[in-house]
């Protein structure tokens, strides 16, 4: 009996440690709020406006999106490509992750997507050439994505990437998958990070180009499905249970809800 009792004893020990750390919460949601989450958007109004279920009262506007009932979990909210129809939240501090002084915060953004199709389209991202500012964007590319942070233009980034044949099938259209992006704060390409359904991707591309030197805090507002002077298309798809956290919420593989 006392060794049937250890292992149970260390699974005990590691689930606590986990919801110290802020992990306790199933994997892949639906999510509650805890003192680590800024956004939380489970879109499952139906129509109006997705509310903010963090604690935090971010306004959220919808630009023109319509609900699903089909998502992953509850309903979704459904983008079809084009520029007028995209989710919104204006420009608030704690969604910049950086003080503007050079000095970067960690987080988590994650969410389930399913893609209508696999072209160069925009996830999520606080972007805005001019005049407001560029600080991070999340988009689908050439099969896979690209997760890029910005101190000044798109001269100066780091970044980490999978596209092109090797991503095949990576994130495939018609069926959800959960990414889940972070970063340390180190200002550092390696500390970045996207899990696949709870998998770190090891076949990413990391990239560092120009002069890094943090983010700055801009006034750009918070956009999903769409980019504000950017290259990449409005997104076709839906995406459901969207949370984003000021803390690395992920370090190592871990198990999706089935």
């Amino acid at each position: 009996m006392k060794n049937k009792l250890i292992p149970l004893a260390a699974a005990i020990i590691l689930l606590v440690s986990l919801c110290k750390n802020g992990h306790c919460q199933q994997a892949g949601g639906p999510f509650q709020a805890d003192e680590n989450t800024l956004l939380l958007l489970h879109f499952d109004e139906g129509k109006g406006d997705p509310q903010d279920a963090s604690g935090k009262k971010h306004s959220v506007i919808n630009y023109g999106t319509k609900y699903s009932p089909t998502g992953k979990l509850g309903s979704a909210i459904s983008f079809d490509g084009s520029a007028d129809a995209n989710i919104a939240l204006e420009d608030t501090d704690d969604l910049s992750f950086t003080d503007g002084q050079g000095n970067d915060k960690p987080f988590t953004i994650e969410f389930w997507l399913k893609p209508d199709q696999l072209a160069h389209e925009a996830l999520l991202e606080k972007v805005c050439y001019s005049p407001l500012g560029i600080e991070f964007a999340t988009s689908l590319y050439s099969g896979g994505y690209n997760f890029s942070l910005y101190s000044n233009d798109l001269k100066d980034y780091i970044s980490i990437a999978h596209y092109g044949e090797s991503a095949k099938g990576l994130i495939p259209t018609n069926q959800w998958t959960h990414l889940a992006f972070t970063y340390d704060g180190s200002k550092s390409e390696q500390g970045l990070n996207v899990f696949i359904n709870g998998v770190a991707d090891k076949g990413a591309k990391r990239e560092a180009k120009g002069k890094y030197t943090g983010m700055k805090n801009t006034r750009t507002e918070l956009e999903i499905g769409t980019y504000n002077g950017g290259k990449a298309a409005p997104l076709h798809g839906m995406i459901d249970e969207l949370r984003i956290s000021n803390i690395v919420r992920y370090k190592n593989d871990f198990q999706m809800k089935k």
